[in-house]
């Protein structure tokens, strides 16, 4: 006999393509599970209450010509997240997913399809109802740029970047961006202003209430990201402290992250 995890829905996923690597993210934590069941030789389903939680995923992948020769690749992930690295962009690719527990592997999922975005970094792929994805991430950063100490989300950008926030709330919170999930996120800074424009970053249009940037002057200079005003390209350099480029430690944009408020 063994307990299983059974009709698994697809996950939110987010897609890139950092560096020409793509990326296909995958946060479990969005997984639906219908029900639970214990098997044995006939099949015989029991209650809810046998169920034992998943210990873990197992994700197949395979592209467009994989699928075809029924070749699939599978990785295990037994934390909260997992990336599917090295793909193509505006390419099609095709997953199922296990749960897995002590007792073993539950059945597969339903196949479910996603296409990476294009290498235009003009081109936003935007879900239906055009709202931008946000996923619960723990990316690292300097607590010490930050005066929200909450949850923490990551989306993809229109600069082949990632934006991440630490929230103090739904409506305040601080700014970060980084080149890969995988790598460190980093303030932004102005050289002109405390960083109103930055709530571009978040999908406001407008520009936003922030912090006054005493950290800046306080703390010793660092690396982080800057520029002078919106739509204006990034840089990348000495942010702080003597220099030019200051940063703020939170941000009001009149947009809920991670949805709705």
């Amino acid at each position: 006999m063994k307990y299983f995890l059974s009709n698994i829905r697809p996950p939110l996923l987010l897609a890139t393509h950092q560096n020409q690597h793509g990326y296909i993210f995958f946060s479990f934590s969005n997984f639906k599970m219908d029900q639970c069941s214990l098997t044995s030789g006939d099949l015989w389903p029991l209650t809810r209450a046998l169920c034992v939680s998943p210990a873990g995923y197992m994700v197949h992948s395979a592209s467009y010509d994989d699928v075809l020769n029924n070749r699939w690749s599978s990785s295990a992930s037994s934390g909260s997240h997992l990336a599917i690295e090295n793909l193509k962009p505006n390419s099609r690719y095709y997953f199922k997913v296990q749960a897995k527990n002590v007792f073993g592997l539950g059945p597969v999922s339903d196949t479910f399809t996603y296409v990476t975005e294009s290498d235009d970094p003009l081109l936003i792929e935007r879900p239906p109802g055009g709202e931008p994805i946000w996923i619960p991430f723990s990316f690292r950063y300097n607590p010490q740029h930050s005066a929200c100490k909450g949850s923490q989300y990551v989306k993809r950008t229109w600069y082949r970047k990632f934006v991440g926030v630490v929230l103090c709330n739904s409506l305040r919170y601080k700014i970060f961006m980084g080149d890969g999930l995988k790598e460190t996120f980093y303030s932004i800074a102005d050289t002109f202003g405390h960083g109103e424009d930055h709530c571009q970053f978040v999908d406001s249009y407008l520009d936003g209430r922030t912090g006054y940037p005493n950290l800046s002057m306080h703390l010793p200079t660092a690396q982080g990201y800057y520029r002078s005003y919106r739509q204006e390209p990034v840089n990348f350099g000495p942010i702080g402290r003597r220099t030019p480029h200051l940063f703020v430690g939170w941000y009001e944009c009149g947009v809920p992250i991670p949805g709705k408020w």
